[in-house]
């Protein structure tokens, strides 16, 4: 039984910045699709799922970026599960170019989420799934737990009806892009970003009103945190180079 699928996609310009490279939330949006398509094309996809209710949502990923591919360009993406316990499993990623040089790397942990109860289900009710479980880790590194941030007022929004997934909350790569555009254009024309984490913590709705907190805790290493006036709905670090 194959384990390891990959799949090649073309970089849009509806995935690109300003500079004409893929931008870090698209890639994050590949990953997903990535994700999507081998658990579809092997039976606990979004559409098993989705049978008894229930939904795949990311908790927490981890990214280590080593060049940025450009618009038109092809990558591989080649996904796997690494292990699976009782109610969270692990995901990694590993991209390249149309080379073969890995330009990218990513581990993550998810959960099956029951739409009605808002909680984790068990990973095992899921007939074959632990026969999917590798082994194989990510270069990525671990998932590290990131603390909470006492910084500077980033940015404040409130949630949309664009930024509203299939499963009624905010869609992951939104937060991503909330993080992203708290730095000005001209950080980006002379960094890049080399390593994103994030770690979403709870649900945030629709007209819920957000703010994002910033602190650069050592020089081009930031972290963040989402939050309303009651909870925190995740914490995420970027570092530049």
């Amino acid at each position: 039984m194959e384990k390891e699928f990959s799949y090649i996609f073309k970089i849009y310009p509806s995935s690109v910045d300003f500079q004409g490279k893929l931008t870090v939330a698209s890639l994050v949006e590949l990953l997903m699709e990535a994700a999507g398509r081998h658990a579809d094309e092997n039976g606990f996809g979004m559409r098993q799922l989705n049978e008894f209710n229930a939904s795949w949502v990311v908790l927490r990923l981890v990214l280590e970026i080593n060049s940025y591919p450009a618009q038109y360009d092809e990558i591989k993406i080649s996904t796997w599960i690494e292990k699976i316990q009782s109610i969270k499993t692990i995901r990694n990623f590993c991209i390249e170019n149309a080379q073969g040089e890995v330009i990218a790397s990513a581990t993550s942990e998810w959960i099956m989420m029951d739409l009605a109860y808002r909680k984790p289900k068990n990973l095992f009710s899921l007939q074959g799934f632990k026969d999917f479980a590798t082994g194989k880790e990510s270069t990525a590194g671990r998932l590290e737990k990131l603390h909470p941030v006492k910084g500077e007022l980033a940015d404040r929004l409130s949630v949309k009806y664009s930024d509203i997934d299939i499963n009624g909350h905010v869609n992951s790569i939104r937060y991503i892009q909330w993080l992203c555009n708290c730095f000005d254009l001209s950080i980006y024309r002379e960094k890049k970003i080399v390593r994103f984490e994030i770690h979403y913590l709870s649900e945030l709705y629709e007209n819920e009103e957000i703010k994002i907190f910033r602190e650069e805790k050592e020089k081009n290493d930031f972290y963040f945190e989402i939050a309303n006036n009651t909870k925190t709905a995740c914490r995420a670090r970027i570092k530049f180079i």
